[in-house]
């Protein structure tokens, strides 16, 4: 799920939709914190 959100952002990043691109990855940060905080 992480690896196919930054490739979104990614792809809105390249079109130009900088602002789209940071709010997703914003999403991935949290889903990162979110899975490191169910590991622990």
């Amino acid at each position: 799920m992480i690896g196919k959100t930054l490739a979104e952002a990614e792809k809105l990043g390249e079109d130009g939709k900088v602002d789209e691109s940071l709010k997703m990855m914003e999403k991935v940060d949290e889903i990162r914190k979110e899975k490191l905080a169910a590991e622990v």
